[in-house]
């Protein structure tokens, strides 16, 4: 059984310590997100993937945006909302591959202990995604060990600190980790904080 909480705005939502590691976004969020991710693209995404979709935040919204966007999704959770989404399948991300190279990969994946699930959907993601943007906790940026050994040599394009807590007490600050392939040398991480619009 899987024990849930509400929160402001969220409604439902599981606790910490739920095997899966759901933590939905709210959906002003993932719009916010979604709108300024978008902005930055040369051009509207033709196929965009959710790694962990969840409540399906992310694809309701680039649904909403970039309705011609073929959308693909894949949770270990059968329970996952699959609105929005063209494609869904129950497996495991890391062990999945698209058929074709994903134009943005978009979400909100599972952290793990110390980081390491979020690192690992991380490295996969910019695998099979030419952009990738995933919401993940704000301590990542001066991470040690494997986090600082990744960002070093794979910096992130942008990173776009969240006012506020979106998940209350349960989760730490967050931010916007993105990352676009292929990148121009030297042109150093940007910092771009959200709107506090979202809340």
């Amino acid at each position: 059984m899987i024990e849930q909480l509400a929160l402001p705005g969220l409604g439902a939502r599981t606790v910490v310590g739920d095997t899966l590691q759901r933590f939905y976004t709210p959906p002003k969020l993932a719009r916010l997100v979604a709108e300024v991710v978008l902005e930055d693209l040369p051009i509207p995404p033709s196929f965009v993937i959710g790694c962990s979709v969840g409540g399906a935040a992310f694809p309701r919204v680039i649904r909403e945006l970039v309705p011609d966007a073929r959308q693909h999704g894949v949770d270990l959770d059968p329970g996952a909302s699959q609105e929005g989404l063209d494609w869904f399948a129950v497996r495991d991300f890391l062990t999945w591959e698209p058929e074709v190279m994903a134009s943005l990969c978009i979400d909100n994946p599972p952290f793990g202990e110390d980081g390491e699930t979020a690192l690992a959907f991380t490295k996969h993601a910019i695998t099979i995604a030419k952009h990738v943007a995933f919401i993940m906790p704000a301590a990542y940026q001066t991470a040690v060990g494997e986090w600082g050994w990744f960002l070093d040599r794979n910096p992130p394009t942008v990173i776009r600190p969240i006012p506020g807590r979106p998940w209350g007490d349960h989760l730490r600050d967050a931010c916007v980790y993105e990352w676009t392939s292929p990148r121009r040398i030297n042109t150093g991480t940007r910092w771009r904080r959200l709107p506090d619009t979202w809340r």
